[in-house]
């Protein structure tokens, strides 16, 4: 699920899943790839700035996101994944 930054709410509105099985180990940092699908118009070959073009789609489906939560539900545990998609921002190119 993902959690709202509006309200701190969990949400789902749509299918979130993990790319490939995942294990966190305690207390370390690991790497992961969230899938999210969302029609995406891809830029025409030859334009100049196709990188940018897809970091600003990116940032808009995200802009609401505080962070993802997963959820263990045979050990009963929650996994907070906090955001680090905020680097969109400061990447050179991507405006609001």
């Amino acid at each position: 699920m993902r959690r709202l930054q509006s309200d701190h709410s969990l949400s789902q509105e749509e299918l979130i899943r993990l790319s490939y099985p995942v294990f966190l180990p305690a207390k370390q940092r690991v790497r992961i790839a969230i899938e999210i699908s969302y029609p995406f118009a891809w830029p025409a070959p030859g334009d100049p700035a196709p990188e940018s073009k897809l970091k600003y789609f990116v940032k808009q489906r995200l802009a609401r996101v505080e962070e993802f939560v997963l959820f263990d539900e045979v050990n009963r545990c929650q996994i907070e994944l906090p955001s680090a998609w905020q680097e969109l921002e400061r990447d050179v190119g991507v405006k609001n």
